[in-house]
């Protein structure tokens, strides 16, 4: 069980840091990260306590796993409700505290009031395995499956609401391949931690960090596959985009603005956490000029300052395809006009006043022509005399 165990804590690590590298800026990444990590975490104590000789030392590092198994539940619930967009729930601090209370109850209840010891764990031929005793008191019988169930259960519901209502396909499908690997391992965790148990098979290595790899695996692919962790720059364009002097938006179908670079930003003078997750109208002289354009649109509109001001950009938006031919963003590029209408501005009040100046000639032409025939028709009025 010790390769196992260390393979295992290697796959979480690879598979939290390349989606954070993947999209930084992403706080659903952030928050898988710390998930993958927290779980790295329990599988390299498990691997520590089956290098140890001895029962006494092997406790100490099943004891500390409990730290990292206690969190993983609270922290999926936390990426869900996220990846769902359900987590404005989790900006009252109050409400925050009473989502991983359940954590901070499974670590006093399991670590500090009744931890393992050393005669709960028994060695076997594949490792240190610990002997699952129920008796202990209801409390303590009952809290971590209560736990696990109820926080997983919330889970499955809040991503089936999620691909129900949703039109897109593609979230349909990722929900559908989200919950499958969920279920799987809840079957499997229930067969070897209850079912087992309360049919005499109470000795077993700690499979269910294992399993866990099955759904986390299944989130990392549908992110490569899908994005469904982030829509960024990179994921769409070159790397040179992020930099270059023209203004990028990028959108879901939703028309919620998901990433922008820097050169939009110094245009618009607004900061990144200003404009994410913000509809594309706060920047928007008229919604309708860019939600109502369709894909290789281009055309002259004005955008809003954050200080208030308009404007001028040359606008064009492309769309984003998935597999069923449905948009599930956008990429709007647009360039600053300013300084062409200025020069735009100047050059009509030039031509403007150039015909100003013509006319005036022309009516002193005109004047003098005048007074020149008038002159020759008196002169020769004079010479008939």
């Amino acid at each position: 069980m010790v390769l196992v165990y260390l393979i295992t804590s290697f796959i979480y690590v690879y598979i939290g840091v390349s989606s954070f590298i993947y999209a930084p800026k992403s706080k659903l990444n952030r928050v898988f990260l710390i998930l993958c990590i927290d779980l790295a975490f329990w599988a390299v104590m498990l691997t520590f306590m089956n290098v140890m000789p001895d029962a006494e030392t092997a406790t100490i590092f099943r004891r500390i796993a409990t730290l990292f198994w206690s969190v993983t539940y609270c922290l999926f619930l936390h990426f869900t409700l996220i990846l769902t967009g359900k987590d404005s729930f989790l900006k009252n601090p109050i409400k925050s505290v009473l989502v991983y209370s359940p954590a901070l109850i499974s670590i006093w209840l399991y670590y500090f009031y009744n931890p393992v010891t050393h005669d709960k764990i028994i060695k076997l031929p594949i490792g240190w395995a610990y002997s699952v005793n129920y008796g202990q008191g209801l409390l303590l019988d009952s809290f971590l499956p209560v736990y696990c169930l109820t926080y997983v259960s919330i889970c499955i519901i809040l991503l089936y609401r999620w691909g129900k209502e949703s039109s897109v396909k593609r979230i349909k499908h990722q929900t559908k391949i989200i919950i499958s690997t969920i279920v799987a391992v809840l079957i499997l965790g229930s067969f070897t931690d209850v079912i087992l148990p309360a049919i005499g098979v109470s000795t077993l290595p700690a499979f269910t960090v294992t399993f866990i790899i099955v759904p986390i695996y299944g989130m990392w692919y549908l992110n490569k596959r899908f994005r469904t962790m982030n829509l960024e720059p990179r994921n769409v364009a070159l790397d040179v985009i992020e930099t270059m002097g023209e203004g990028m938006i990028i959108t879901n179908h939703g028309d919620l603005i998901k990433d922008i670079n820097s050169g939009a930003l110094k245009m618009l003078g607004f900061t990144f956490e200003e404009l994410v997750n913000k509809h594309i109208s706060v920047i928007s002289d008229n919604e309708d000029d860019i939600s109502e354009m369709e894909s290789n649109d281009r055309k002259e509109l004005n955008l809003i300052k954050r200080c208030g001001d308009i404007l001028p950009v040359l606008l064009t938006i492309s769309s984003l395809y998935d597999e069923w031919n449905e948009v599930y963003g956008n990429v709007i590029i647009f360039q600053d006009l300013t300084e062409i209408k200025i020069i735009q501005a100047e050059l009509i009040n030039s031509h403007e006043e150039l015909e100003r100046k013509v006319m005036e000639r022309t009516k002193e032409l005109n004047y003098a022509n005048e007074e020149l025939r008038n002159e020759i028709h008196s002169r020769i009025e004079r010479s008939r005399k």
